[in-house]
């Protein structure tokens, strides 16, 4: 790998996602459920073997704009750890 001033770039991974959710307030009555999927591709900005960012890129939206075959939205998201 590339080695600038002991940063380098680690593995790239992909990844098939999917989230649920819901939210409300007291008082209310629970709405419907949000539920989505997609995919992402990841790649850790590391120092030596540690990784220290995680840069991901893909494209998602909920189930019924898949069933709906509507284009999916992009999506960039920096983190400090990986959660998978």
């Amino acid at each position: 790998p590339i080695n600038i001033l002991g940063f380098t770039l680690g593995s790239l991974s992909g990844a098939l996602i999917s989230d649920a959710g819901n939210a409300w307030s007291s008082g209310e009555e629970l709405g419907d459920w949000i539920i989505t999927a997609g995919y992402e591709l990841k790649v850790a900005f590391q120092i030596g073997n540690a990784p220290l960012f995680i840069f991901s890129v893909g494209r998602a939206q909920t189930i019924e704009e898949w069933k709906d075959k509507n284009e999916p939205r992009d999506y960039f998201r920096l983190a400090m750890i990986n959660p998978f």
